[in-house]
């Protein structure tokens, strides 16, 4: 009879051993796909904030093509408005100091003006730098760098401790738990147990 118990305890941990098998097997096709889904999620966040650093970049080179624009034409303005006031000085016949303050006030108007333009393009490259530390916010908070530990491998040993530990149970174990129990309660120690 213990044959035949062996026998199929035995069968039942090759059994197991083999479900476990595929159930490893099956774990490290399901980590690598993860591995594989979280690569791609990662290379698609990093690809949206590249894109959206590209449009940054683009904004900067607008806006320092606008300051450059805008410095030219207070130059063109202020070399303008310096030779109408000489003219016009020349017209009536008037030369000295109200003719230079005239273009002392040309040039101050001028000077404050390129201030204005390269503090609004100092203002604008600001905002700008502060929305590529979003974007790289955006793309720490999507990017995921779990880690993924590798599946316990079943082992036959494992697999036979097991089946014999269920054989010593299923032959041994009621046998010698109802000693056990008869022993405890029929020992002249078991209220101190």
């Amino acid at each position: 009879m213990s044959f035949v118990l062996g026998g199929l305890m035995l069968a039942q941990g090759i059994s197991g051993y083999m479900q476990s098998k595929q159930q490893y097997q099956y774990a490290l096709k399901e980590q690598e796909y993860k591995i594989k889904q979280q690569q791609e999620n990662n290379l698609e966040a990093r690809r949206a904030g590249n894109r959206k650093h590209e449009t940054v970049d683009r904004n900067v080179n607008k806006a320092h093509e606008a300051h450059t624009s805008s410095l030219a034409n207070i130059d063109a303005n202020a070399m303008l408005a310096r030779s109408e006031s000489i003219v016009a000085a020349a017209a009536s016949g008037t030369a000295g100091l109200s003719v230079s303050d005239s273009i002392l006030n040309i040039e101050r108007n001028a000077a404050k003006a390129e201030y204005n333009a390269s503090a609004g393009l100092s203002d604008t490259l600001e905002s700008l730098e502060l929305s590529r530390e979003q974007i790289e916010s955006e793309v720490r908070a999507r990017t995921n760098n779990s880690l993924f530990l590798p599946p316990q491998k079943p082992s036959p040993f494992a697999a036979l401790l097991g089946t014999a530990t269920s054989y010593a149970g299923a032959t041994y174990g009621k046998t010698w738990d109802d000693a056990t129990v008869s022993n405890w309660f029929s020992s002249p120690n078991a209220s101190a147990v």
